[in-house]
C-alpha cells in the first residue's frame, strides 16, 4: 500500500505544481499532521458549520416561527414585563394571545386525553399508560388508585406544517425593513 501511495505521489508532483509544493512543504517544514490531528480540525470544522437539522428539528422551528410571524409569540416572551404595569400588559397579551392560538389552531389537531372536566374523580389501573397520564400525591402501588383531575391533558391528532425554503430553515422571523 505505501508503495502505491508513493509512486502515486511521484507521478501527481511531476505534474501538478500545486500538489508538488504541499509536499514539500509537508515534508521540509514539518507540517505533516497525524490522523489524530486531521481529525480534530475536521471535528472543529464540522463545529463552526451550519446545524444540521432533521425532521423534528425543523418542525419545531417552523411552529415557532408561525408563532412568531402571526402573534409575536418569540418577542412577547423576550420582552421584558417587569416594567410594565399590570393593566398596560392586559390588552397586549390579548392580541398575541388570539394570534397565537390561531396559528396552533391551523398546524395541530388536538384532543384531551382524558374527556372529563377537571377536579372529576378519576379511577387509575395498574395498566394506564405512563406517558399518557402524570401522577402525583400519594401513588401507591396498589392499584386501582382514585384521584382528582389536575389536567385532562392533549394528545396530538393531526400535524400540518407549512412547508420551508431549505436554506430558510433555521430562521425563525425575518428581520423586517420598512423602506422609505
Amino acid at each position: 500500500m505505501g508503495l502505491g501511495i508513493a509512486l502515486g505521489s511521484f507521478l501527481k508532483c511531476l505534474f501538478n505544481r500545486d500538489f508538488a509544493e504541499a509536499v514539500k512543504s509537508m515534508a521540509l517544514k514539518g507540517s505533516y499532521r497525524p490522523k489524530e490531528a486531521a481529525q480534530e480540525i475536521s471535528e472543529k470544522e464540522e463545529a463552526d458549520s451550519p446545524v444540521k437539522m432533521g425532521d423534528f428539528e425543523l418542525g419545531a422551528i417552523q411552529v415557532l416561527s408561525d408563532l412568531q410571524k402571526k402573534g409575536r409569540l418569540i418577542d412577547f416572551l423576550e420582552e421584558d414585563l417587569s416594567q410594565y404595569e399590570d393593566e398596560d400588559i392586559g390588552s397586549s397579551v390579548r392580541s398575541i394571545h388570539d394570534e397565537c392560538k390561531g396559528v396552533l389552531s391551523k398546524i395541530l389537531v388536538k384532543e384531551k386525553i382524558l374527556d372529563q372536566e377537571e377536579e372529576s374523580s378519576v379511577r387509575v389501573n395498574k395498566d394506564h399508560d405512563i406517558h399518557s397520564m402524570k401522577l402525583s400525591g400519594r401513588v401507591s402501588e396498589n392499584f386501582p388508585l382514585k384521584g382528582l383531575l389536575v389536567h385532562p391533558g392533549w394528545r396530538v391528532k393531526k400535524v400540518e406544517l407549512s412547508r420551508r425554503p431549505e436554506k430558510a430553515a433555521e430562521v425563525l422571523a425575518p428581520a423586517e425593513i420598512e423602506i422609505q
